[in-house]
């Protein structure tokens, strides 16, 4: 598996590992869910679930103006800051970055909103939202160049800021990693139970 990319005329580029990744993700999740909380607050409920199923956007679905609004927030979250800087908060905090391989810089307008629109646009066609969160990111397992599926639309690949050897692999990181993923966890649990009530 390859772990380094060279852009054009410039030195190789060591390609974020998925814990790197997925801790971004979550992280980017949580600040979204906080965005997100009062959209589905607002919105009518399935008398059966008590929800509606989140972007299953039908016409005849009395919540999807807030399924549109949820997919333009989070399309706008995504695409403008990776089109700008190539990172969102969370991935600034894990310190990756996404770039186009050919030249190492951020992706730009069209590649990042393509980026950010293929994840929920895969899960909106799709009773199996799960099922494909869980394809699109064990994708990046088996791809070279460790790429999720929206990755693969979008031509971009996320490095790493910070070489491996310097980013502290022993106890003490081990510890920080876990007490961020707990946290995480714990405010995303704080939200959906605020958004039950």
């Amino acid at each position: 598996m390859a772990d380094t990319f060279a852009p054009q005329s410039a030195p190789p580029l060591a390609l974020a590992s998925w814990w790197h990744r997925f801790a971004a993700a979550l992280i980017d999740s949580v600040i979204m869910a906080v965005f997100i909380a009062p959209i589905l607050y607002a919105s009518p409920r399935d008398e059966e679930t008590g929800f509606t199923e989140v972007l299953a956007i039908e016409v005849r679905n009395p919540a999807w103006p807030s399924e549109m609004a949820i997919l333009a927030l989070t399309t706008l979250y995504f695409g403008v800051q990776h089109a700008l800087w190539g990172q969102t908060p969370g991935k600034r905090l894990c310190r990756v970055k996404v770039v186009e391989p050919t030249t190492g810089r951020p992706p730009g307008p069209l590649n990042a909103g393509i980026r950010a629109l293929i994840y929920p646009l895969l899960a909106s066609l799709s009773s199996l939202t799960a099922l494909v969160s869980f394809v699109d990111l064990l994708w990046m397992l088996f791809d070279p160049r460790r790429r999720c599926l929206h990755d693969i639309a979008a031509r971009t690949v996320v490095i790493d800021l910070v070489p491996s050897e310097s980013r502290g692999d022993g106890r003490r990181g081990l510890l920080l990693r876990v007490g961020i993923l707990v946290g995480c966890f714990a405010a995303l649990a704080v939200l959906l139970v605020l958004i039950a009530r």
